[in-house]
């Protein structure tokens, strides 16, 4: 039976690699290491949040403010308008109910369990927070002329000079 490359037989001690590379240990601590400081949304979760359009909708609003931030009042409106083809001001008050509670109980709640938004139930408040790589998958996001330009704007990737 032969050791594998960078691991010492069984039973002797452990030689300092002079080769420069890395040993399969240092190697899984470094990938953890990773994983706890990654702030990016796996890909499954990128999906999720993205395959409603309420969901959609209130990442598009939430881009505009100088915060990223909005209430469930203004969310609720917001949305309600853009499904219902009208302006705020022509919204029935059961057009206006029927949003507020579908991102009150389900569309919020989740986006908050994966940090794309930070929920406070009891105040009303939504805040944009790891949203950021999800605004790639949302071209209308850069177009919201609705709100002011958001500090959390995507930025174009770098290409070597």
């Amino acid at each position: 039976m032969t050791a594998s490359k960078g691991s010492a037989p069984s039973g002797a001690p452990e030689q300092p690699d002079d080769t420069g590379s890395i040993t399969q240990e240092e190697l899984d601590e470094l990938l953890r290491e990773e994983q706890l400081d990654d702030d990016e949304l796996s890909l499954d979760d990128v999906f999720d949040v993205l395959r409603n359009q309420r969901r959609r909708d209130v990442l598009v609003y939430l881009v505009g403010p100088v915060h990223n931030t909005a209430t469930l009042s203004e969310l609720a409106e917001h949305v309600a308008a853009k499904e219902n083809g009208i302006d705020r001001s022509e919204l029935s008050s059961t057009q206006r109910k029927r949003v507020y509670i579908g991102l009150y109980q389900c569309h919020l709640p989740k986006m908050d369990d994966l940090d794309v938004v930070d929920y406070d139930q009891d105040r009303g408040t939504v805040e944009l927070r790891n949203g950021s790589n999800l605004l790639s998958y949302l071209p209308e996001a850069e177009a919201n002329e609705e709100r002011s330009p958001a500090p959390l704007s995507p930025t174009p990737p770098v290409l070597p000079a």
